[in-house]
């Protein structure tokens, strides 16, 4: 697809209603923006209300940017990762317009989306970035606008609204869709993974600059032909909201919190729980979370046999900081094939909250040059339960060391992390001020 033929497809998408969402005339559009502010800034992203991915980060993001003293608002969809299902609250379009920490939000589309069926998968994604840039065409002209990726065609979306507004453009990646897929298995086939591959070069080539979570990521940026200035930030944490917490008394608690899905390789977590039962350890293991893998797991876990392991739902927001004080030792697994293309957000809450972790990942990987870096945590050999088992007996049996990870991963947040720590970049990039 050429750029000329991409622009007339989502042209001829603004005659097109947003998919299960409402419509708002431009005089609505227009009255959004703040008496005194500093200019509209967007955020397009398909993920913003979901407890777990980069929804959390997002919203710290559009918050940090709104104390900034821009107008902030937020295209997205209604909420839906990772149950595949619109979550009932917002089923009936009745909060597709809110707002909150200072920022508007906007959902454009809604739609349940079988994230095992890639081509269901790339309908949504398409959908989705069809409807925000139906929905930009009708406000007036912005400073800046921000894409996440994924999905790679949120990018290009706002590629043709940035030009229309002579706007900048920020393109923020999370994941690298090409990547993932093809490690994970989820495209067959060569020329469907480069035809991947040449949409988000052109994507992402078209922004003014590039923001990615690691030096790893960049790399294969660089590889896929990227050329724009890319800058390194990792996933924006609220160092106030989370702050660091006693321990619990009582049994080690070993906790995993997050999606279960494919690219985090919870496999070895059941394999963890029979290796520490084996050896008597007192430790009880936790999954916490929701995801397309979580029956896969809970029949690995009945096949084990296992009485140390149990499973529980995401933990409410107003309850999640209280949360990660109940472990002693905190879960990052990783499958390793995934690792270039993506940076668990979950390191940084970890190192906020002063906990100790456990990464699986390989020497050299994205993972173990955050370990060097922060002194945070430990790592292990991917597919190794044995050492993973190795590493939490030894952090459950040194509270010092525990105390000395914590200690080493909060400083890490608060020079490089948090929220204050990010604004001046960011705000840099909205202004025009950065340039490499």
């Amino acid at each position: 697809m050429t750029g000329t033929e991409a622009r007339a497809t989502f042209d001829a998408a603004q005659a097109d209603p947003h998919p299960g969402a409402e419509s708002h005339d431009n005089e609505e559009r227009v009255a959004t923006v703040a008496e005194g502010s500093r200019g509209r800034v967007i955020l397009v992203s398909l993920y913003y209300s979901e407890a777990n991915g980069s929804a959390p980060i997002l919203r710290i993001f559009a918050e940090a940017l709104s104390e900034l003293g821009y107008s902030v608002m937020v295209i997205t969809a209604r909420p839906f990762y990772p149950t595949k299902r619109v979550f009932e609250e917002y089923r009936d379009g009745s909060r597709d317009v809110e707002h909150q920490g200072g920022v508007e939000i906007r959902r454009v589309f809604g739609r349940d989306v079988d994230y095992n069926n890639i081509k269901a998968r790339v309908s949504a994604e398409f959908g989705f970035a069809r409807a925000a840039y139906s929905y930009m065409r009708g406000l007036p002209p912005s400073k800046a606008i921000f894409s996440v990726c994924p999905t790679t065609f949120s990018p290009i979306a706002a590629n043709m609204i940035a030009r229309r507004m002579v706007a900048r453009h920020i393109a923020i990646v999370h994941d690298i869709p090409s990547g993932l897929a093809s490690a994970l298995g989820m495209v067959s086939g060569k020329p469907i993974w480069m035809a991947m591959r040449w949409l988000e070069k052109v994507a992402l080539n078209g922004a003014d600059h590039v923001v990615t979570l690691s030096d790893g990521m960049t790399d294969v940026l660089r590889d896929i032909g990227v050329t724009r200035p890319v800058d390194v930030m990792p996933p924006m944490v609220d160092e106030e909201a989370i702050t660091p917490k006693p321990e619990r008394d009582g049994a080690p608690l070993v906790v995993y919190s997050g999606n279960m899905g494919r690219k985090q390789g919870l496999g070895i977590v059941v394999e963890l729980a029979k290796i520490l039962e084996q050896r008597g350890s007192p430790a009880r293991v936790l999954l916490r979370g929701d995801g397309v893998f979580l029956p896969e797991l809970k029949a690995m876990a009945a096949e084990a046999g296992v009485s140390n392991l149990s499973f529980e739902g995401f933990t409410p927001d107003d309850q999640f900081a209280e949360s990660l004080a109940e472990g002693h030792v905190f879960l990052v697994p990783q499958d390793p094939v995934g690792a270039s293309y993506c940076i668990p957000g979950k390191l940084y809450t970890l190192m906020a909250a002063s906990r100790p972790f456990v990464c699986t990942a390989l020497p050299g990987s994205p993972l173990d040059a955050e370990r060097e870096a922060s002194g945070a945590f430990f790592i292990s050999a991917p597919g190794d339960a044995e050492a993973l088992a190795d590493a939490v007996e030894k952090l459950i049996a040194s509270p010092e060391l525990r105390a000395k990870l914590g200690s080493s991963g909060r400083a890490y947040v608060e020079r490089h992390v948090g929220r204050e720590a990010q604004k001046a970049t960011y705000e840099a990039l909205i202004e025009g001020t950065k340039t490499s």
